[in-house]
């Protein structure tokens, strides 16, 4: 998908800018697409490895005075005064007003000269994020700084949207992230990611705004743009004063809903429960979000309404597995099979190889995915799609539902025969459905095997009649569940 920001954020208000100094673009502001508008090639490089950035030192700040002077003035204006603060990227000169005393001042860089030189850190941490951009736990632990700095690196990391994951586990609820950048930086310009230097500096402003909202979504909040240059040169005229354009985005982090409350919270925990997950695309998050959703309502005690909500992190491994598929399978469908299993995952990586093999990722197993994909061969890819959903997580349950699973189908291919012999105008399509459905709720989800065993010889037992009108009355409890769902979902999303 090819981005076209061929025009600069949207601008704030007269009065918006005297209430927040400098502010260009406000929270209420920002535009995005639905999914990440980015291919790989954006974060190649002009220039690759053949000059390290560990190499030799630079100790020379990259904001001038003017510029630095502005940047500490913001920070002094959002820091707190003995805080706990993490930089990343860090090198000579981090800019702190000289009133800040930070009680801790984390410093991660590449080049452990630069980082001794800067009297501020107070640990340091060498490290290149493109080669390993997950922060090392012991030194950098989750909710733990009070903010992020960022300041003349965001042009170099071709991973961001996962650097700013980490970020984002690292700030406490509250904490700020502050990125800048200068237009006029000429260290290591060959080793910026291709689309730095392609666009302006309002453009920048909104691929930087693009990577946080598409790291986090709403776990990051009040997602703001600054800029603090000085005068009036704007587009061409930008940078010959001499002076060094400064422009700043920043966010804060959201606090995940606490347990407990009504169907409002609920929903939101199941919303911050996938805020940093990339696997989902928006659509993708609202339309399991909403199937979620109203399973926690059918729920019967507060024991299984808590299990639903934590079911939503096992989604992401789920999305994961079902991209593999493509377009293949619509939105709607995914978000069905994804809730259906995840809802009775029990978190092995078996579950996730039934899927692959039932979806045809994987070589089905012979006694059960590919005998199964026949006899349902003339079913539409919904119904195919629920049986799949009911079939998965049985294969780590309980023994007797593997018994159960074991004996699906052969009990089936009977059903089946025993369907078509008594209706014999019925099409293919209908017939494999009907015998599928009979078997679901009458045999594979039955406890006591002694019913389960006397199974058949109830199926035998139906007349023409009885069978017809348990397919109609299937297909009404399915439309009903459709505008159910529909429902559902616009709420969730709202």
């Amino acid at each position: 998908m090819q981005l076209k920001p061929s025009t600069a954020p949207p601008f704030t208000t007269k009065e918006e800018q005297e209430q927040d100094k400098g502010i260009k673009v406000s929270p209420s502001a920002w535009k995005w697409p639905k999914s990440w508008p980015y291919n790989d090639d954006y974060f190649s490089r002009r220039q690759e490895d053949s000059v390290p950035l560990n190499g030799t030192p630079n100790l020379s700040p990259i904001y001038d005075k003017k510029a630095a002077n502005a940047l500490a003035e913001h920070y002094l204006r959002f820091l707190p005064p003995s805080g706990s603060l993490l930089e990343i990227g860090a090198s000579a000169h981090s800019y702190l007003p000289p009133s800040l005393s930070p009680s801790r001042f984390v410093g991660v860089g590449v080049n452990e000269e630069e980082m001794a030189a800067n009297p501020a850190l107070t640990d340091r941490i060498v490290q290149d994020l493109n080669a390993d951009f997950s922060l090392p736990a012991s030194a950098v632990p989750p909710d733990s700084f009070d903010a992020v700095l960022i300041a003349n690196t965001m042009e170099f990391l071709v991973k961001p949207r996962e650097v700013l994951r980490e970020t984002w586990q690292a700030l406490k609820p509250g904490g700020h992230l502050i990125i800048s950048f200068a237009s006029k930086n000429r260290v290591n310009e060959e080793r910026q990611i291709k689309i730095w230097g392609n666009m302006n500096d309002d453009q920048r402003m909104w691929i930087v705004g693009s990577f946080i909202y598409f790291a986090c979504a709403e776990g990051f909040i009040e997602l703001k743009g600054y800029d603090l240059s000085e005068g009036d040169s704007k587009g061409m005229m930008a940078g010959l004063s001499g002076k060094t354009p400064l422009h700043i985005i920043q966010a804060v982090k959201n606090e995940v809903p606490k347990e407990g409350g009504g169907e409002e919270n609920v929903a939101a925990r199941m919303k911050a429960a996938l805020w940093t997950v990339s696997s989902m695309g928006a659509e993708d998050k609202a339309l399991a979000l909403a199937r979620m959703f109203q399973v926690w309502r059918q729920a019967g005690s507060e024991a299984e309404k808590e299990g639903v909500v934590q079911a939503v992190s096992s989604l992401p491994r789920i999305y994961a597995v079902l991209q593999e598929m493509g377009n293949a399978i619509p939105l709607q469908l995914k978000a069905l099979l994804a809730t259906r299993v995840a809802v009775h995952y029990h978190g092995t990586e078996e579950e996730l190889e039934q899927l692959r093999q039932g979806l045809g990722l994987s070589e089905p197993s012979p006694d059960f995915w590919a005998p199964l994909g026949k006899m349902t061969g003339m079913m539409n890819a919904e119904d195919k799609v629920l049986l799949l959903a009911e079939c998965v997580p049985l294969h780590a349950g309980k023994e007797a539902e593997k018994r159960a699973l074991g004996e699906l189908v052969p009990t089936l291919e009977k059903v089946i025969a025993v369907v078509k012999e008594k209706c014999p105008d019925l099409n293919k399509s209908d017939a494999q459905l009907l015998g599928v459905d009979l078997c679901l709720t009458d045999f594979l989800h039955v406890a006591e095997e002694e019913r389960r065993r006397s199974f058949l010889s109830w199926v035998g037992s139906l007349n023409e009649a009885d069978l017809r009108e348990y397919l109609r009355e299937r297909r009404n409890f399915k439309g009903e569940g459709e505008k159910m769902e529909e429902t559902e979902r616009e709420k969730v999303v709202s």
